[in-house]
């Protein structure tokens, strides 16, 4: 398979979140704006921006998994690295 196209319409702005009864409210929210700041830096500044600690040592995978489309290279040339 060479090319997939991926659709989406009649998207709407979040306008509210999920409750969840075990969890408090405020707790609720400051993750609410942590994933923004996570999601906004990594629009900036890629993916790789902020990655877990672990990602950093031997054995860590997301960083290179960073670069993959579906798990494959998606185009890159084997052997070939970044």
């Amino acid at each position: 398979m060479r090319h997939i196209n991926v659709g989406a319409g009649k998207l709407t702005t979040d306008y509210g979140s999920q409750l969840d009864l075990f969890v408090p409210a405020e707790t609720d929210m400051k993750q609410q704006k942590l994933d923004q700041t996570i999601d906004h830096l990594r629009q900036k500044f890629g993916t790789t921006a902020v990655v877990k600690s672990s990602s950093k040592i031997d054995g860590g995978t997301m960083i290179d998994r960073a670069g993959l489309v579906g798990g494959h290279r998606g185009g890159q040339a084997y052997g070939t690295s970044k």
